[in-house]
């Protein structure tokens, strides 16, 4: 197996070991998956399966599957302490001491990040800013955030997304149903953005032709909840299409309280020892 290691801490006492690093993410759902969605739904929907297939020809942004390189990331447990709950929690377990390999570091081991999101955070986290990219397009951040709320270190990350986001109000929000615009849904949720998060949610709503895929994102309940088949059938009056606007707000203030733990996401961490 193939072994790439990112030097992040000088004197590092933890690796994070990252298995199985994802080549997928936010995934389009295949025509094939989509011929099974409008079949399951015939009877409710009188939209027929050419149509619905029509709309939903656009292919995966990225290649499906997982990469068998494992990954190193030389860290340091201060660092981590200091900027993660999450990280506080699992180094501060007993035993952990007895959990170090014969190089003298400490071993964390984790499956499915995004290789280039799990450093980005861990490079924000170090405060090695030189290595943070300025700008980084929407599926990026996503893949970010994502990293970012399971670790519990949104606030310490807040100022580089602070900076992302004021350049991705500059791009244009999809004005049909795809990839990018749950995308957006996501993005402007999370980060603070309640004029994107209106535009991203309605626009959902008024062009979705069957039930709106939550692509395996972190979303909330409270909003994946809202879009569902049946919605979508019947918006189709001036007078729907403008009640969705208080929904919508009223969605972004709700889930601004949920708490990160409550949010399950797609990645995950799952063993500590050698």
């Amino acid at each position: 197996m193939a072994l790439t290691i990112h030097e992040i801490a000088p004197d590092s006492d933890n690796v994070i070991v990252l298995k199985l690093a994802s080549n997928s993410f936010a995934q389009w759902p295949s025509l094939s998956e989509l011929e099974g969605e409008v079949a399951d739904a015939a009877d409710a929907s009188p939209i027929e399966l050419d149509s619905a297939c029509e709309e939903r020809k656009e292919p995966p942004a990225e290649s499906k599957g997982q990469n068998s390189c494992e990954v190193h990331y030389h860290v340091s447990s201060s660092h981590l302490i200091q900027s993660s709950p999450w990280f506080k929690r699992v180094l501060g377990k007993v035993g952990w001491s007895e959990s170090r390999a014969v190089d003298g570091r400490y071993r964390i081991v984790a499956e499915d990040w995004d290789e280039t999101a799990l450093l980005t955070v861990l490079n924000i986290i170090h405060l090695r800013n030189r290595q943070i990219p300025k700008v980084v397009s929407l599926g990026e951040m996503a893949k970010i955030r994502v990293v970012a709320d399971y670790y519990e270190c949104g606030e310490a990350i807040e100022m580089f997304t602070t900076l992302w986001t004021q350049s991705l109000k500059r791009l244009s929000i999809p004005s049909t149903y795809c990839r990018e615009l749950v995308l957006w849904i996501w993005v402007s949720l999370v980060f603070d953005m309640p004029q994107e998060f209106e535009i991203a949610t309605l626009e959902a709503i008024n062009t979705a032709t069957e039930a709106v895929e939550m692509l395996g994102l972190p979303i909330p309940k409270t909003v994946a909840g809202s879009f569902n088949y049946n919605q979508f059938t019947s918006l189709h009056s001036c007078e729907l299409r403008a009640a969705t606007i208080p929904i919508t707000n009223e969605l972004f203030a709700t889930t601004k309280g949920l708490k990160l733990q409550e949010v399950k996401v797609s990645g995950r961490t799952r063993q500590i020892g050698r």
